[in-house]
This record gives C-alpha cells, sequence and structure tokens, in this order.
C-alpha cells in the first residue's frame, strides 16, 4: 500500500528510478523509515535523483516542502523549498516537520 499523490519514472538502459512523492511528512527520520515501510524497501531520494526525474523530460516538477536524503550537516538535511528544476534545494534542521517526502527505488538493468 502506499499513499503517493506523485509518481514519475527515468527509464535508462542502465536502470529504471521509480519516484514516489507522498503528502504525510514529519521529522527526516521518520519520513525515511515510512519510505522504507510503505515503499517495498525504498529510501529517501537523493538530490541527483530528483534531478534525474526534472531532466527527464515527463513534466516532473518538484513538490516544496518535501524531505530529500542528503544530509547537508550535523543535524541538518535538504529538503525541496522551490518548486523549481533548476534550484530547488534548501536545508534545514532534520528535527524540523515537512508536509511531505520523496521516495525511490531503482533497479539496474543487465
Amino acid at each position: 500500500m502506499n499513499f503517493a499523490n506523485q509518481m514519475a519514472s527515468v527509464n535508462t538502459t542502465r536502470s529504471l528510478l521509480c519516484v514516489y512523492h507522498e503528502n504525510f511528512g514529519t521529522n527526516w527520520n521518520l519520513s525515511a523509515s515510512d519510505c522504507y515501510n510503505f515503499y517495498g524497501g525504498a529510501h529517501l531520494c537523493r538530490h541527483e535523483e530528483i534531478r534525474r526525474a526534472c531532466i527527464a523530460g515527463n513534466g516532473f516538477v518538484p513538490i516544496i516542502d518535501s524531505w530529500l536524503a542528503d544530509r547537508v550537516d550535523d543535524d541538518d538535511a535538504m529538503f525541496v523549498n522551490i518548486a523549481d528544476c533548476n534550484n530547488f534545494d534548501g536545508q534545514t534542521g532534520v528535527g524540523n516537520g515537512m508536509t511531505g517526502k520523496y521516495c525511490c527505488s531503482e533497479w539496474p538493468k543487465y
């Protein structure tokens, strides 16, 4: 079961990346756990994965106030602060609540 309100896939010759956005946000740690528990072992998406979804040409636009996996320093993580594929990253404390999160799964192709 998932609660995604936005889904995107990036299909290349080397892998299939699936991106899920969910509006059930909380702090960074609980959001990371939710991705794993509700999306079959998925992880919070990294900046690079959201960037790939942006440039895939499928109309993907990041949703603001959503956690990303990247940790920028002690107790700070990245989140989507602007709905702009060219500059969507901001940073805030991991204990803060966000309204959403991005969960990603990627499968290699052989």
